[in-house]
Parts: C-alpha cells; sequence; structure tokens
C-alpha cells in the first residue's frame, strides 16, 4: 500500500512473502484479526504511515522486525501477540505518539521494544514483555518523553534500558531480569507517594534490605537504578495485579490523587469492590460514614483500632457474606443496626472496637468464626 488511505485488511493469514504487509505514505491502515509469520523480512513495515492500527495481530518468526514504524507516528498497536522474530519486536525510528497496549512481546533476536531517540511520547502500557535474547533489552529507548506503565517485565538480559531523559516508567513488575534495568539518562521511576513506583523481584524482603514498617506497601527506601543517579522512591513491596491485590482507602483521597480509581479509594467500598480476590484493602486514618458489604475474600486492614472508624448508618456497619475474610484494627459503630453482621464460614475478625450499636455489636449465622481481642 503506497501513497493509499483508510484501507483495511481483516481475517487474513499473510506469510513466506518478502515483506508482510508494507504501507508507505498511507493514513488510518486498519490492520485487525492478522496473523503475519514466517515473512523474509520486516512483519509488518509502515514508512511515513500515521494514524495506523494493528490489533489483534500474531506476528510471529518474521526474518527482520515484528513491526517497523519509520516516521510513523499516532499509531495503535493493540493486543498484539509478537514473537520469535529474528530482530526486534517492534522498532520506532523517528515515530512518535505511538500507543502499544496489552500486548505479549517476547522472545524477539534483539530487544523486544526499541525507539531511536527521535521516537518520543509513545505510551507502553499492560503488556508482557519478556525473554528478549543475551545483550539485550526487553525495552530500549533512546528518546525522551516517553511512558510506560502497568507491565510485566520479565525474563530478559536486561528488563529496560533508557538512554534519553524525561521519561516515565511507573507501576510495572520487574520479575527476575538479569539486570532489572540500566538508566544513562534523568527519567522519573515512580508516580509519587502514595501510588509508588515499580515492583523490583530482587527488592522485595528484609534480606535484600527491603522494609516496610508502616504497612503502606512501599518499601521505606528506594530502589537504585544503575547506570546514573535514577532511583525509584518508592518501590512497591507487592507485585502490581490486576485487579491490584493491594488497595488504600484514605477519606481525604480525592480525583487528584495519584492512583485514584485504581488502588487509591476515599470510600471502603470502593477499594473492595476494586481490589483482587484475596487481596487486601489498607484503610488509613479516618471517620468512614458507609455500610459496607464484605463480597468477596480479602484482608480488610485498618491502620489503628482507635482512629480507624466505620460507623454505620443502616442496617449492618460492616456485613460479610463470604467466607475467608480477615478483618482486623477498626472500629464499627452503628446507631441504627448491628456492627458486624456475618452469614459465612472460616471468617476472623481481630483486635477490633465494636461498639455503640443498635442491634448486636456482632451477630453471627455460619460456622468456623474467630473473634479475638474484640
Amino acid at each position: 500500500m503506497d501513497d493509499s488511505n483508510s484501507n483495511y485488511i481483516y481475517n487474513c493469514s499473510i506469510y513466506q512473502n518478502g515483506k508482510g504487509i508494507i504501507a508507505g505514505l498511507s493514513n488510518n491502515i486498519k490492520i485487525y484479526n492478522t496473523v503475519i509469520k514466517n515473512n523474509n523480512n520486516h512483519g509488518v513495515d509502515l514508512t511515513h504511515t500515521a494514524n495506523g492500527e494493528l490489533i489483534n495481530c500474531h506476528i510471529i518468526s518474521n526474518i527482520g522486525e515484528g513491526i517497523r514504524a519509520y516516521y510513523s507516528p499516532y499509531t495503535t498497536i493493540f493486543n498484539c501477540r509478537i514473537i520469535l522474530n529474528e530482530r526486534n519486536g517492534i522498532y520506532l525510528e523517528h515515530s512518535h505518539h505511538n500507543y502499544i497496549t496489552k500486548c505479549n512481546i517476547s522472545n524477539n533476536q534483539y530487544c523486544n521494544i526499541i525507539g531511536d531517540s527521535y521516537s518520543g511520547y509513545n505510551g507502553i502500557h499492560e503488556c508482557k514483555i519478556s525473554k528478549c535474547k543475551i545483550n539485550y533489552a526487553g525495552i530500549k529507548l533512546s528518546s525522551d518523553n516517553n511512558n510506560i506503565s502497568n507491565c510485566q517485565i520479565f525474563d530478559n538480559d536486561v528488563g529496560i534500558h533508557i538512554l534519553g531523559d524525561n521519561n516515565k516508567i511507573y507501576h510495572n513488575n520487574f520479575i527476575d531480569n538479569s539486570l532489572q534495568a540500566y538508566d544513562k539518562g534523568d527519567n522519573i521511576w515512580d508516580n509519587g507517594y502514595p501510588s509508588g513506583g515499580n515492583y523490583w523481584s530482587d527488592f522485595d524482603e528484609p534480606s535484600e534490605g527491603a522494609y516496610d514498617n508502616n504497612s503502606d506497601g512501599i518499601v521505606d527506601s528506594p530502589y537504585y537504578i544503575p547506570g546514573g543517579n535514577n532511583v525509584d522512591r518508592y518501590p512497591l513491596m507487592h507485585p502490581i495485579s490486576y485487579p491490584p491485590s493491594f488497595v488504600y482507602v484514605n477519606d481525604d483521597y480525592n480525583s487528584s490523587t495519584l492512583g485514584w480509581g485504581y488502588d487509591h479509594f476515599n470510600k471502603i467500598q470502593d477499594g473492595i469492590n476494586a481490589v483482587a480476590e484475596g487481596g487486601t484493602v489498607y484503610i488509613l486514618n479516618g471517620t468512614y460514614h458507609e455500610n459496607v458489604i464484605v463480597n468477596k475474600s480479602i484482608n480488610l486492614l485498618g491502620e489503628n483500632k482507635e482512629t480507624t472508624i466505620i460507623n454505620g448508618e443502616g442496617w449492618a456497619t460492616l456485613h460479610i457474606i463470604v467466607n475467608d475474610t480477615y478483618v482486623a484494627n477498626l472500629s464499627i459503630t452503628n446507631e441504627n443496626g448491628f456492627g458486624i453482621y456475618i452469614e459465612s464460614a472460616n471468617n476472623m475478625i481481630r483486635n477490633c472496637n465494636i461498639h455503640d450499636t443498635f442491634y448486636n455489636g456482632t451477630s453471627i449465622w455460619g460456622d468456623n468464626n474467630t473473634i479475638i481481642n474484640c
């Protein structure tokens, strides 16, 4: 496709050609649900092509790059599998404002994603980046002003190698890379406090120098990035997960709070709704006027049982309807109903103040529930 616009490729298999797909001087190219494999050069070659879309594609075992974008901005690459190509998975040359989201990019011969020094303002989000070859990086960027977040970056020789400046890298999991990251520029490796930075598998337990004395989910000391003077000021104790496994609630949080709507909320119920099954909702000191339904097996932890207060205004302040919930360090009151109402089994309520309720402080309809130090 040369000098042609608004072309669509759907549900195709493109294999054993010179290049799989070539688009030059073309805009608004849409490639959906297509397998592009075993071609003798690049799988997809975009040159001076803007506003393209590659969605739900499999780009596998091509001799050149999996995807090459040359002077090609505003391309969306979404939910693609880009593996086993004999050069880079994605190569951005002079290409800006491209968005790579929810892709699995692994086992490419060189880097899984590489951007040259003229390829800034790109976004890489919610991708799995793994298993690049020896001496290469999962992601290598020589440019400025890129954003990398919510990615799983694992089992690479180097997780991320950055040479540019003013890039922002946060809420990623760096797991078992030979060298987790290398940065010779001036970049940002966290999203501030309390949102936090990245999870580092070599810095998540005391034997590695990682302590979380205030249980806020953030290591009390920074993680130093080799190569220059960059640090992740707020490394995470726990891996980022989707949904999150650790959620914070503070009645002072609002829409300007970093992490708002993902793992930071001002309502306990919103935190419960967002957290993963088996995860933790950590409630900071404050008074919360709400009735809470615990409808998944979680840990519901207050900061302090004297100053973390749930004041219910209806039938039950805390209504537990699932098994295997752990509740601790809360003050629970309700002038109009029950404090805690349990309709399930194998729950534990520990170190809570349950007081000033209209009905029973605790009512239990289930087996093997435990209440300690309340």
